[in-house]
């Protein structure tokens, strides 16, 4: 989520530092208090010394400095700081589902002796088999079911505990679906959202000392605690049974509420990044557009300038030729060398006659656009 930029006066600052402590203020400014007491002398602005805060509360009378006022007699921004906004509203379906899954009423709980009957759990229960491996979880035929991961001693708990999750999204009208071509990964979609889901059974590492080989210096031990998981940016949250928790059976409920704020939020910042990119495709059709102005406009430069440049030799060339025509008289010279005179000077009339200030703009046509 974005930040927001928050500005501080001169005068706002001052009443801070007398009413927060400079450590206090300095972590809620986001810097340290060093930097806040650098920026005060920095803007002449007083704060409380060494035991002011002390005294004050053992009830002395203490006497605040003044703020003295500026050469130029105006409150200057003095420092911007980052807010993070508030949350978004949580959308009023979603909000609705979270108030029914909080009711006791609508508590489930998976008891010991419930039997599967979700078809996909049903299904995922056939493949297992009751082979361990190295580190103590149960595998399929498959290999690893990333839907459903724990021991011999607590994959039925974790079966239930996914069917009882599994039938109740569906009752409540979401979709349980495969998640791969496989069938080994088990999706749900809730408020259109799509989630990928397991239970995992916590293996604990136990080092041994004595090994023969080094794939063997550790020990996977189950440790019958089993946690919920599902994949995405806001998986947030832990549902899970330890010694100091309820089992996992009874977290059912709120599973589904990490579900559902997570697909609001999943949402949320997609529609945040939709919004951005329209944002940023904007953005970059501007820069691409101005770029492509310079470009144009230097490249126009180039040929008016080059254009400049000949017409200026035009004049010269005019110039000259006038002043050779008026002072041929003054000179002695034989038929050859008149002759080539007026070669010269009927080659610079026609070259003046092409390169007119007309006929440059007429040859740049073509590369203006």
């Amino acid at each position: 989520m974005s930040t927001q930029k928050d500005t501080i006066s001169r005068s706002e600052l001052y009443n801070k530092v007398w009413t927060t402590p400079l450590i206090k203020l300095a972590i809620e400014l986001g810097i340290s208090d060093r930097a806040l007491a650098k920026k005060c002398k920095r803007y002449r602005i007083p704060f409380p010394g060494i035991g002011y805060w002390n005294k004050l509360k053992a009830g002395h009378k203490l006497k605040q400095k003044p703020l003295p006022a500026l050469d130029d007699d105006n409150d200057p921004i003095v420092m911007t700081i980052r807010t993070k906004p508030a949350e978004p509203p949580i959308r009023k379906e979603i909000e609705e589902a979270i108030t029914f899954e909080k009711d006791t009423v609508n508590s489930i709980v998976v008891a010991p002796e419930r039997e599967l009957a979700h078809p996909m759990v049903i299904r995922i229960s056939r493949w297992l088999l009751r082979k361990k491996s190295e580190r103590g979880a149960v595998l399929s035929n498959r290999g690893w079911m990333d839907s459903v991961t724990a021991s011999a001693q607590s994959i039925q708990r974790a079966l239930r505990i996914l069917d009882a999750l599994l039938s109740s999204l569906e009752a409540r009208g979401h979709r349980v679906t495969w998640a791969d071509k496989d069938r080994v990964k088990v999706a749900v979609t809730v408020f259109d959202e799509t989630f990928n889901i397991r239970i995992v059974e916590h293996i604990q590492h136990v080092y041994q000392q004595h090994y023969e080989d080094y794939r063997q210096r550790w020990d996977y031990v189950p440790t019958g605690y089993l946690r919920f998981e599902f994949d995405g940016e806001f998986a947030r949250g832990k549902s899970s049974d330890t010694p100091k928790r309820k089992r996992l059976e009874n977290h059912i409920n709120e599973m589904l509420i990490r579900l559902f704020k997570a697909a609001d939020m999943t949402k949320t910042r997609r529609i945040e990044e939709e919004e951005w990119r329209k944002r940023h495709d904007i953005e970059m059709q501007i820069w691409h557009e101005k770029r492509r102005q310079e470009e144009l406009e230097r490249t126009r430069i180039e040929l008016i300038t080059s254009a400049t440049e000949k017409w200026s030799a035009t004049k010269a060339i005019e110039g000259f030729i006038e002043d050779v025509k008026a002072n041929m008289a003054l000179y002695t010279l034989n038929e050859e060398q008149v002759k080539k005179f007026h070669e010269i000077i009927n080659w610079a009339n026609d070259y003046l006659s092409r390169n007119n200030s007309v006929q440059l703009i007429a040859n740049m046509l073509s590369k203006f656009d």
